[in-house]
């Protein structure tokens, strides 16, 4: 199992899951976790936990607590470095 590799705000992370998202760092780990902020199906930026499960960024919450990012400020300056970046 690979280490879990060090993140800083603005790093750009993939999540895995039926698809990889694409997602940018918005905060330092916390108890194992980072915030990111990512696009979700309908395009709209939202706020989410993930963490290094067996060598990929999984999501924490399976429930996921959707937060707007596009209405909060602090998520500003990381909702534009995503939309700027690649998308798969």
């Amino acid at each position: 199992m690979s280490s879990q590799p060090e993140l800083k705000p603005s790093d750009l992370i993939e999540i895995t899951g039926s698809h990889p998202i694409p997602a940018v760092v918005t905060s330092s780990a916390f108890e194992d976790a980072y915030e990111v902020v990512y696009l979700d199906e309908t395009g709209k930026a939202v706020a989410e936990e993930v963490q290094w499960v067996d060598g990929e960024w999984k999501f924490v919450h399976l429930t996921p607590r959707r937060i707007d990012a596009e209405s909060l400020e602090r998520f500003q300056p990381f909702v534009k470095l995503l939309r700027r970046a690649p998308q798969t």
